[in-house]
């Protein structure tokens, strides 16, 4: 995994940090729900190459984490953030559509 990708892993992880809330010791932590990876279309990618990125979440049974387009106005949307090196942009990033759920608590 190249440096950008450890980068956009990082982000997602310290995301999924923010998305628990600890309730009590016996709250699982976020790196115990959400195992984030990323994926760069090229490898390695040579200066001045455009290339894209995949970040996959792979979310622990029993939990879940919110689409970024979201229903009601209480519930927080996913939001893709990372830190990148000097001299990379970040172009459109785009968002896989929900599915629509319901739960025992909502």
């Amino acid at each position: 995994m190249n440096r950008l990708a450890i980068s956009f892993t990082s982000s997602l992880i310290a995301a999924a940090l923010l998305l628990t809330s600890p309730a009590g010791s016996q709250t699982p932590s976020g790196k115990d729900i959400v195992a984030p990876e990323a994926y760069a279309s090229h490898d390695p990618v040579a200066r001045g190459m455009s290339f894209q990125v995949a970040v996959v979440l792979k979310i622990r049974n029993g939990f879940h984490v919110n689409a970024r387009e979201v229903t009601d106005d209480y519930l927080i949307p996913t939001d893709l953030r990372a830190e990148v090196p000097a001299g990379f942009k970040i172009g459109t990033i785009s968002y896989p559509k929900g599915t629509l759920q319901t739960f025992a608590f909502s």
